[in-house]
């Protein structure tokens, strides 16, 4: 677009070329006019002519010029949408989820995960024994990564959870996206469970 807009100036400039051919024409033809009149006749025409062809193409430059500007500023917005978009969602990076490694539990102790995705992603959790998913207060609620891309559950080890370890899922989604982690929680055996 700009490089059509610079064609179209270097149009004009040759135009303006062209007038300053006809100016010499112009005093090239009063030298073969016989009588003063008819000198100043022509003259006068032919700067009529020339002036309103000025005034055409200083126009038209005028136009050129503010179409550039309009097609900078539209330049500008078109890339600061890009940029809210790409902030919006990351960057534009892809959706991912990391699950930070889990410390080694004891029955009836609390434990708290935190994963790292996109910024405002919605995430859930699945803590899975040989009994099922848990049921631990906590568990059930979705939430949605802060401005770092973090979020964290913390919830507690039931006091007859199984010693061993046990699969811990947290899904993501985003835009349409979704991404899973799964990271291992070692229950340890505190030697009193419920």
């Amino acid at each position: 677009m700009v490089n059509t807009k610079r064609r179209s100036l270097g149009k004009y400039c040759t135009r303006l070329a062209v007038l300053c051919v006809l100016v010499l024409l112009v005093i090239a033809s009063i030298s073969g006019c016989t009588n003063n009149q008819d000198k100043i006749s022509t003259v006068e025409a032919r700067v009529r002519a020339l002036e309103e062809a000025r005034l055409e193409l200083r126009d038209q430059i005028s136009g050129i010029k503010k179409s550039i500007v309009e097609l900078g500023d539209k330049c500008n917005d078109l890339e600061a949408g890009v940029t809210a978009v790409n902030t919006s969602n990351g960057g534009g990076e892809p959706l991912s989820i990391q699950i930070t490694p889990l410390p080694p539990t004891g029955q009836g102790h609390n434990v708290t995960l935190t994963a790292t995705t996109l910024p405002g992603a919605v995430c859930s959790i699945r803590v899975i024994y040989p009994s099922g998913d848990s049921k631990a207060a906590g568990l059930d609620e979705e939430k949605t990564a802060d401005a770092d891309g973090k979020v964290t559950w913390t919830w507690k080890v039931g006091t007859r959870t199984t010693p061993g370890f046990h699969d811990v899922k947290v899904k993501a989604r985003l835009n349409g996206e979704t991404e899973t982690d799964t990271k291992k929680l070692e229950v340890l055996d505190t030697g009193s469970p419920g």
